[in-house]
């Protein structure tokens, strides 16, 4: 059983072409370059829009767990999950950023945030995870002032990658 729960994970810290647990898996084969020099980014899917949140803000990422749904609480807030023991807050993060909640499929994951305060554990639920991509600071543009949510705009393989800026997502929560 430990070990079906550890193939679940997908510990970011450990990532490599071979895994210490076996796993190979698209998302984890990091084919960046080790030399280039930029921070990293794990990007996923939301309604067709790749979006990125730079890895050093992610703790890990794993499938889509039960999730408990409390009462009277904003749609985006989709309930709390268990995680090896820990509480985690769910936010459905296609609520927050978009106009509507996600669908959820099986290659719904949830990007489970290192905490800088430990006394909240969060998790945003994403559509599809993509890919890990280092970007320098030349690549990466400015967003629009109404653009929030945003930390900047890249362009990657042809499209539009946006940069979420977490700490700007996490203040704009409320439950009331």
């Amino acid at each position: 059983m430990a070990d079906k729960q550890k193939a679940d994970l997908f510990d970011l810290e450990a990532i490599s072409a071979e895994s210490t647990t076996g796993i190979v898996d698209p998302f984890l084969q990091d084919d960046q370059e080790t030399s280039e020099s930029g921070e990293k980014f794990v990007v996923f899917e939301i309604e067709n829009t790749l979006y990125a949140i730079p890895s050093g803000r992610v703790a890990e990422v794993v499938r889509m767990l039960p999730v408990t749904v409390i009462p009277n609480i904003p749609g985006w807030f989709l309930g709390i999950a268990n995680l090896r023991g820990d509480i985690l807050s769910v936010i459905d993060l296609a609520g927050v950023i978009g106009d509507k909640p996600a669908d959820s499929s099986t290659k719904s994951k949830l990007v489970v945030l290192s905490s800088e305060n430990t006394e909240t554990n969060l998790a945003f639920k994403v559509e599809r995870l993509r890919e890990i991509v280092a970007l320098s600071e030349e690549q990466i543009e400015s967003p629009s002032p109404d653009q929030k949510h945003l930390a900047g705009i890249a362009n990657y393989k042809s499209t539009e990658l946006k940069l979420l800026d977490v700490q700007a997502i996490i203040s704009t929560l409320s439950l009331r």
